[in-house]
């Protein structure tokens, strides 16, 4: 297993509107969760398991998410967040990223030990949750003979596995397959895909 030079890029842009008032006009990723902010949390995951290289791709209120940033990781900001999705920001981060990278969505809170299990599994893998996966707005994953083989709101939930956590890690072999199936999706122009 290789993971040396560990990055991360947190996926950060969106409004979060089906938080509500929770999260009120903030980005989500700034939601308070017990005393801090689910980036918070996550930059202190990360640097528990050697990361040092962080990117958090931005949108909604920028301008925060950058001073909650501060010297803790580089920031790339997706003006165009309320048109295209996380893909999107992920298409956007491309060229900052050089290998073995972590990919979360902004809006997580995991345990430190899931960051851990993802960082020493062999190849490319996703944290899942087995106990969910019923609901619309859950991104349901299918598996077969341990791999991935379907992952989407749209799949119906009794072919679901479980509900995809949102934070993934990608060998530099599975990243470079990624981003290149991103670019073909961009550059076709399903932004929102």
């Amino acid at each position: 297993m290789e993971t040396s030079g560990l990055e991360a890029v947190i996926l950060a842009a969106g409004v979060g509107s089906r938080l509500g008032e929770v999260a009120g006009d903030g980005p989500k990723c700034l939601l308070d969760v017990g005393g801090k902010s689910l980036l918070e949390h996550q930059f202190e995951a990360l640097r528990g398991i050697g990361v040092e290289r962080v990117l958090v791709v931005a949108g909604h209120r920028a301008d925060a998410v950058i001073e909650a940033v501060g010297d803790r990781g580089e920031v790339l900001i997706n003006e165009r967040y309320k048109e295209t999705n996380s893909l999107y920001s992920l298409w956007m981060a491309r060229r900052w990223i050089s290998g073995n990278v972590m990919i979360l969505n902004g809006d997580v809170l995991a345990a430190p030990q899931i960051f851990a299990a993802l960082r020493n599994a062999e190849g490319s893998v996703l944290a899942y949750d087995s106990c969910s996966g019923s609901e619309e707005e859950e991104m349901k994953v299918r598996f077969r003979f341990n791999r991935l083989q379907a992952i989407s709101k749209e799949l119906r939930p009794e072919l679901s596995h479980g509900e995809s956590l949102g934070v993934l890690r990608f060998d530099a072999a599975g990243a470079g397959i990624l981003l290149e199936a991103a670019d073909q999706i961009i550059r076709a122009g399903r932004h929102k895909e």
